[in-house]
C-alpha cells in the first residue's frame, strides 16, 4: 500500500477499499489487536477440551482517518435542501405564507 498525505492536514494516510468496496482513507499506523480466529467467545471463561480449542491472531487495524483529521469536515458533501415534489406540499406551502394552515 502506498503512503500518501492527507490534503487537509498533511498527516499520513492510506486508501483501502472497505467492505462495501468504496475507497477509505485510514491513518497510516495501524494499531495492533488480539482477534479470536478459532473457537467461540463463550469458550473463554469456560472449560476446555484442549488447549488448541481458540487461536489468537496479531492483525493490523486501521482507523478511519475522518476521526482524527481535523479538516474532516471540508471534505464531507453538502446537503441540498429537497423542493417539495408534490402539488399537496406546494400547497401546505402557500397555506402556510398566507397565515392559514396548521
Amino acid at each position: 500500500m502506498k503512503v500518501v498525505k492527507c490534503s487537509g492536514c498533511g498527516a499520513k494516510i492510506l486508501w483501502i477499499k472497505n467492505h462495501l468496496g468504496n475507497k477509505t482513507p485510514v491513518n497510516s499506523e495501524p494499531r495492533w489487536l488480539y482477534v479470536m480466529t478459532q473457537g467461540h467467545p463463550k469458550d473463554i471463561g469456560g472449560m476446555f477440551d484442549s488447549e488448541d480449542t481458540i487461536k489468537w491472531q496479531l492483525l493490523p487495524c486501521y482507523t478511519p482517518h475522518h476521526l482524527s483529521c481535523p479538516k474532516a469536515q471540508s471534505f464531507r458533501k453538502k446537503k441540498e435542501q429537497k423542493k417539495p415534489t408534490s402539488p399537496l406540499a406546494e400547497n401546505k406551502k402557500f397555506w402556510n405564507k398566507q397565515g392559514g394552515g396548521r
